[in-house]
């Protein structure tokens, strides 16, 4: 749901973010207050270490939910890469469903299997929720070509 805001708990805020940054926009009483860009694509660490760090009385205000993230989803290529990785890795006849180590994870992602974008826990989640129980049509499947 929407978080719900003090207009003064949205005054200190965006006083704090002025300070931090002076190259935005000045809003005077009164004026409609409108999204910034730059608001919104602030780096969040940064403003939570400065409001940890701040000695000001704490507002009690839920936090602001963070900025919706793009999900790249996986094609059949990479399904079949992930596949074959693991098939590569441990054997023809290795049984994949039982899979209990990470470094092999932590492998495709340092060779960046899929790209850079894919980080080992999203491989692993990838292989146990959508293609272990695929793993022989993956392989049977002929690749685009």
């Amino acid at each position: 749901g929407k978080v719900k805001r003090t207009w003064k708990s949205l005054k200190n805020r965006y006083a704090r973010l002025l300070k931090a940054n002076p190259s935005l926009p000045k809003i005077q009483k009164g004026e409609n207050l409108r999204i910034v860009p730059e608001i919104e694509n602030r780096n969040k660490d940064d403003e939570d270490a400065q409001h940890h760090h701040s000695n000001e009385q704490k507002e009690d205000v839920r936090p602001e939910p963070s900025a919706k993230r793009h999900r790249w989803y996986y094609t059949k290529e990479e399904d079949r890469n992930i596949v074959k990785f693991l098939k590569k890795r441990l054997g023809p006849s290795a049984d994949l469903k039982s899979i209990t180590d990470n470094s092999i994870w932590k492998e495709m992602e340092k060779v960046q299997l899929c790209g850079a974008d894919r980080n080992w826990r999203s491989y692993r989640k990838r292989f146990k929720n959508q293609l272990v129980s695929r793993v022989d049509d993956l392989l049977a499947e002929k690749e685009p070509g």
